[in-house]
């Protein structure tokens, strides 16, 4: 080896001399071409001996004696031969002899397969030189690249079909498969379900075969009839351009033969369906478009993504929900059946629901007195939801400020009143959750009772606005508010006591109203106090000689519980004193008759109620 290297380097220092040499370099390769890895041989036709003859290869790796070489980069590679002569100079070629290797890669190629178990290969790859088809059924066939190749098959079972690519001599350098499945007549589509999306477009899932062309059709009475070809693949495909959530459509897909143009359509046509959502009086309208398709099973409604309602009648194109909510959204959805499960979904559609005219008013609004307030009570309505709440008041017909409630309020106690002296009147007025006012209730006044007396009588009499029918009681209460009497029943709304009738001092009333053919509702009115004065009857003059006429002075009282009695002379002593109402004074002080004249009296007492009664005056006495 030392020898050789040593012959190498004095081979490349006499260059020169090389050229000078007779001999003329010649040789050839058996491939030009190839993909990586590609394995080369030299050829010499110089003549000389094979022991002189030496090759760079152009991989970098300098002069070898090697008559093979293989190239593991792609590129393209520059071979030049050197020629030695024992000494006698020696030749090399020009450098021009060029291999170009490639990387290995698979061919490209597209299949179609016909009906009648026909498929044609197309091989569209231009990276090689030939290339082989083996069809999957033990044949194959060299073929030239964009020439159709048509092959029929036996039978429709599936078969891998491989394309190999070449170079000149060289064996495979790449391969590509696919497997089909020959087909002896071409399949319809099976359309599965249409959805409209929110944007307008359609979503269409169907199931097709991977083998024909199929095109989708579009007729509508609205807008442009249309088709599209549906790409090879097989589950979802978006139809845009449309807008199907405004007009209807009626879709179906055909298929077909890529050879002979033959048509096998879909065996049912597809509808769609828009659904429109209304908002009217507490209540939703839903109006769609409705079907004429033969395999018509059912109409379901969904509400919030739950089913609403389902609808049997393929001419039905309306649906009123009154289960909403004023002020709350809902979004619905029209799902249509079709023989074989087949479905078309509407776009969803969402609208928020309203009220466009008044809430009905407060019913069974009632008022009554109660100790020291008036408390109104009334029924809330049963549908809807309030979001505010108000009493109008007016006080002898005068309007005064409103009064804010709570919401879903059933009473309420007014504290803000002068009792027995002011008429008070109340209407309550509230808004629903769409923001609408109802319109007032009804008038709502607590009986106000008042009384006069004379001499002889007491007069009751109450006054009443409510347009209510009601039986009328009067109540007579003890200190503590006990009923102790009830009158009968009255219609008329006044009633005169005789004094006479009134024993005690003090006497306390009050009005009952019972809603006729409502008897558990009661109202009352305010309590009166009638009260009898206290009276002390005494006379101005007495004559105490005993004849057995006015000879004592004596005083009576009426509701007098404690008494106090002094008289004085004209000098101011005090010549009587009792403390008992029913004591006489018969003009003595002591034992001595007192003398004809003018006295004076101090009368000091209580009523039944506590009160002072106080009088004072002359009396004569006379002898």
């Amino acid at each position: 080896m030392k020898f050789l290297n040593g012959f190498i380097f004095i081979f490349i220092l006499n260059f020169q001399i090389f050229a000078q040499t007779s001999l003329k370099s010649c040789f050839k390769t058996n491939v030009l071409q190839g993909c990586t890895p590609l394995k080369i041989q030299t050829l010499d036709c110089s003549g000389a001996d094979p022991s002189l003859i030496l090759y760079d290869f152009g991989a970098g790796e300098g002069i070898k004696i090697d008559k093979e070489y293989t190239y593991t980069k792609a590129g393209k590679y520059f071979i030049t031969q050197y020629i030695n002569s024992n000494g006698g100079g020696g030749v090399k070629s020009d450098g021009t002899y060029m291999i170009e290797v490639i990387d290995a890669k698979n061919p490209q190629f597209i299949t179609q397969s016909c009906e009648n178990l026909e498929t044609t290969i197309l091989v569209t790859d231009n990276a090689y030189d030939r290339f082989l088809v083996d069809f999957g059924d033990g044949k194959s066939e060299i073929v030239t690249r964009n020439i159709p190749k048509k092959y029929t098959y036996s039978d429709n079972k599936p078969k891998t079909i491989s394309v190999s690519g070449y170079f000149s001599a060289q064996q495979t350098c790449g391969m590509s498969t696919e497997t089909i499945t020959p087909i002896d007549r071409i399949q319809p589509a099976n359309l599965q379900q249409l959805e409209v999306l929110d944007n307008g477009n359609a979503k269409l899932t169907l199931q097709t075969e991977d083998l024909p062309t199929y095109t989708l059709f579009l007729k509508s009475t609205n807008v442009q009839n249309t088709s599209y070809v549906l790409p090879k693949t097989n589950g979802e495909y978006i139809i845009s351009n449309i807008d199907a959530k405004k007009n209807s459509y009626e879709f179906y897909v055909s298929a077909f033969d890529n050879c002979t143009s033959r048509e096998s359509r879909s065996l049912q046509s597809l509808p769609s369906f828009y659904l429109n959502a209304i908002p009217d009086f507490k209540k939703n309208v839903l109006i769609w478009n409705p079907t004429n398709n033969p395999n018509f099973i059912s109409y379901n409604l969904y509400k919030n993504d739950q089913l609403l309602r389902t609808f049997k009648q393929a001419s039905l194109s309306f649906f009123e929900d009154v289960d909403v909510k004023c002020g709350q959204s809902y979004c619905y959805r029209l799902e249509t059946i079709l023989y074989n499960g087949i479905k078309s979904l509407s776009a969803k559609t969402c609208i928020t629901a309203n009220s466009f005219s008044n809430p009905k008013p407060l019913t069974s609004i009632h008022s009554t007195v109660e100790k020291e307030s008036i408390k109104l009570s009334w029924i809330l309505p049963t549908s809807g939801e309030i979001k505010k709440m108000r009493i109008e008041k007016t006080a002898n017909n005068n309007k005064v400020p409103s009064i804010e409630i709570e919401t879903n309020a059933t009473s309420y106690e007014d504290k803000n009143i002068i009792q027995g002296k002011i008429a008070y009147c109340y209407q309550i007025i509230y808004t629903d959750e769409c923001g609408n006012e109802s319109l007032p209730s009804s008038l709502t006044c607590p009986m106000l009772l008042n009384f006069t007396k004379d001499l002889n009588d007491v007069r009751l009499a109450w006054v009443s606005n409510d347009q209510t029918l009601f039986d009328y009681y009067i109540e007579k209460l003890d200190e503590k508010g006990n009923v102790y009497w009830t009158s009968a029943a009255l219609q008329i709304k006044n009633f005169t006591f005789s004094k006479k009738e009134l024993a005690g001092q003090n006497f306390y009333f009050r009005i009952k109203a019972v809603i006729k053919g409502r008897e558990s509702v009661v109202s009352y009115s305010n309590v009166v106090v009638f009260m009898q004065e206290p009276q002390l009857i005494y006379p101005n003059a007495f004559s105490p000689n005993h004849d057995g006429l006015n000879d004592e002075f004596r005083i009576k009282g009426i509701f007098i519980s404690k008494f106090k009695i002094q008289i004085f002379d004209r000098w101011g002593n005090v010549v009587y004193l009792s403390e008992d109402i029913n004591q006489t004074w018969d003009g003595r002080l002591a034992d001595e008759y007192l003398p004809t004249g003018v006295y004076a009296f101090l009368i000091e007492a209580l009523d039944r109620e506590g009160q002072p009664v106080i009088e004072n005056g002359m009396i004569h006495l006379i002898r």
